[in-house]
């Protein structure tokens, strides 16, 4: 990672910690206008929800979603279809990735979790991959901000080393603030940390479809 690219994670990093507002964000775009919007400046939610994929093409991308997500699941990811069968979401027990508070290690399992992903960032601006990193209650918010910024970083630092197409991957440090079930029992804290993987469709996915080339 170059020294430019840390100083924006650095600015990111407040960006990610503070509250996100709602905003009437026009997510529809056409091909020729994709770029428009700076995805890097998204809330997560609307990162995930773009861009809205014209109706022409959307038999086309659920289609190709659908044939990513049985392949996917088939070697064992704790896989969902979201946003009308248009992006994954892929679920991973951060306890398999890293060891217990650290963050500057992948285990074996880990990496074994993550190399089927790398080709999603073969070909550049295919998809976009979207990671968001939680932990549970046992740090206070603060101390878990900063954990989960800290993997979300070494992650793409991890990417970086095995692809050339790095940037289209979206970082987000959620800290303990959306635990998915209870925090009070053991079984409870380890299904909140987690890493949530979004693979949405990207730039040049929409031009293969436009063309009826994917």
């Amino acid at each position: 990672m170059t020294f430019n690219q840390y100083a924006i994670w650095c600015i990111n990093f407040v960006v990610l910690l503070m509250p996100h507002e709602s905003f009437a964000l026009d997510l529809t775009i056409d091909i020729d206008s994709i770029d428009r919007i700076d995805v890097w400046d998204l809330a997560i939610e609307d990162n995930v929800n773009y861009p809205i994929v014209p109706q022409q093409m959307q038999s086309q991308i659920s289609q190709h979603i659908r044939t990513q997500y049985e392949y996917l699941k088939a070697k064992g990811y704790n896989i969902k279809l979201i946003r009308n069968n248009e992006v994954l979401m892929i679920t991973i027990p951060i306890d398999n990735l890293f060891r217990t508070n650290m963050y500057n290690y992948i285990k074996k399992s880990g990496e074994e979790c993550l190399c089927p992903l790398i080709q999603y960032l073969k070909i550049k601006e295919m998809y976009r991959m979207i990671l968001a990193v939680h932990h549970d209650d046992t740090l206070n918010s603060e101390n878990a901000d900063i954990l989960t910024y800290e993997r979300v970083l070494y992650l793409i630092d991890w990417l970086s080393s095995k692809t050339a197409n790095a940037n289209d991957v979206i970082p987000y440090s959620m800290g303990n603030a959306y635990p998915i079930t209870s925090d009070k029992s053991s079984y409870g804290r380890e299904k909140n940390r987690r890493l949530e993987i979004f693979i949405v469709p990207g730039k040049t996915m929409l031009e293969l479809a436009d063309e009826k080339k994917l």
